[in-house]
Formats: structure tokens, sequence, C-alpha cells
């Protein structure tokens, strides 16, 4: 997949000036990531919470009940078949209070950062605004084992390698617009992952969606299964589970 990816580094390097611009702009705007409709920021961290659980620990219960119910996930970025992914402990044991997370694009609260504070020794809040990490620290004040990061969205040199047990992004892929540096991330996202350590991301299955390049930072590019599974193979990562529902496609990968 790689080889048939070839964009100059000018491009690059605009698409992630681009992208640093539009979301600090976007992030301005008070609550913009309530992106739940939930009613209140108060409330949107209280469904990231719910999320989380199902998200680390998914049941045809939990998913079935969630994804009916309106009123405590007003607009649901997994399907009902996100089930068919394995518990977090599968991989990774029964105690997770002594491993490190990183979210990839924890934007204006960190919400899900938060919630996973409730169950990981460390946190890694990374975002490519500078006003979304802002505001973040802000609502994660009174979490110590959250570290929070602005960086340019592609290079995670500031995390040593092999030292990080689970990854998580949500709402965040589908939003890259230039396939070259989806990959360099999840290069860098496989190096920072510990051998056996797992990725649970959100990507589009917006197959009508092309690379635009640097051009559009928010409409995103879609991917197939067969993409996705090529992609994390050449990271180095193995495709446990992929669930496609609506727009939204979800991977669990583990680290070789």
């Amino acid at each position: 997949m790689k080889n048939k990816l070839i964009f100059s580094h000018e491009r690059t390097e605009q698409y992630k000036a681009n992208a640093k611009h539009y979301w600090n702009r976007t992030y301005e705007k008070e609550g913009y990531c309530a992106s739940h409709n939930a009613g209140s920021l108060e409330k949107t961290i209280e469904v990231a919470q719910t999320e989380m659980d199902l998200f680390l620990f998914p049941t045809e219960e939990k998913c079935t009940r969630l994804y009916a119910d309106r009123e405590t996930v007003p607009i649901p970025t997994f399907g009902p078949s996100f089930f068919l992914h394995e518990n977090v402990q599968k991989y990774l044991g029964d105690d997770l209070s002594h491993l490190t997370a990183l979210e990839y694009g924890c934007g204006f609260m960190g919400r899900y950062s938060l919630a996973m504070a409730d169950y990981f020794k460390k946190v890694h809040a990374i975002d490519v605004s500078a006003e979304a990490v802002k505001n973040a620290r802000k609502f994660g004040s009174d979490r110590l084992n959250i570290n929070y990061h602005v960086n340019n969205g592609v290079d995670l040199s500031f995390i040593e390698d092999g030292s990080v047990d689970f990854v998580f992004s949500n709402l965040v892929f589908q939003h890259i617009g230039n396939k070259e540096i989806i990959y360099s991330i999840t290069e860098e996202i496989s190096r920072v992952l510990k051998v056996g350590g797992i990725i649970r991301a959100e990507y589009s299955n917006s197959h009508d969606k092309k690379d635009v390049g640097h051009a559009n930072p928010y409409s995103g590019n879609g991917f197939d299964c067969d993409e996705l599974i090529a992609m994390y193979s050449e990271c180095g990562l193995t495709t446990e589970t992929i669930t496609e529902d609506r727009y939204f496609m979800w991977i669990t990968g583990v680290k070789k």
C-alpha cells in the first residue's frame, strides 16, 4: 500500500498546517466538542464514560442497549455489531491499572482520556490543536495521571518506543484527508506500542471519499477493509477485528 502513496513533502506539510489552523479555529467555539449533542459539557463527559466502558469491555447486551438508547448516547459512533471486538483484557490482562494508554486526537475536552484515566495508570492525551489541549487541560486539571500534548499529528517522538499498551482514537482518522499522513501516524502508533499492545480506532468506510491531500482537513478519506488490513500489516500490526456499520468502521489491531 505504501508504494501507492507518493505525496510531496510540501503537500504533507501544507496539510498539517491547514489542519492545525482549522481545528484551532473550530475549538475556539465554546463547547464544540460536545459532538454527541448531549445537551451540556458535563453530559458529554458522562456519555464518554459510558462509551469507554463499551470500547474497553464490549458485550452484545451493552452494545444493543447503548445503540438503541438515544438519551444516553444520542449519536453513537459505534455500530450494533461493535460487541464483536474482544474485551481488551484478552490482550492486556485483567488488571489495567499499571498500564499506559494514549488517546490520539483528544479534542476540546479530552473526554475519552478522562474516562481512560479511571482504568489506566497513565494516559497520553494528544491533539493537533493548541486550543483543544488548553481546554482539555482545564477539564482534566484534577487528573494527575493524564499527560497533555500539542502535536503536529504525525511525529510522536516525545513518546518512547514500546511504552504504550493501549491506543484509542475516535472521530479523528475519519477527518484526515491525506492517506500518506494516516500511514505515517499508523507507523508511529505501532512504534510506541508494546509488543502485544492494541489499538482500537475508528475510520470512515465511505468508499466514495477520495484523497483530498492538503485541501480539506475535515472531510477526510474513506477506506475499505482490505486497505486497512494491508496498512496495519505493513506497520507491524495484526488486524484482529473490523466492524462496519453505516459510515463508521472500527478496527482492533495488535502489535506483532
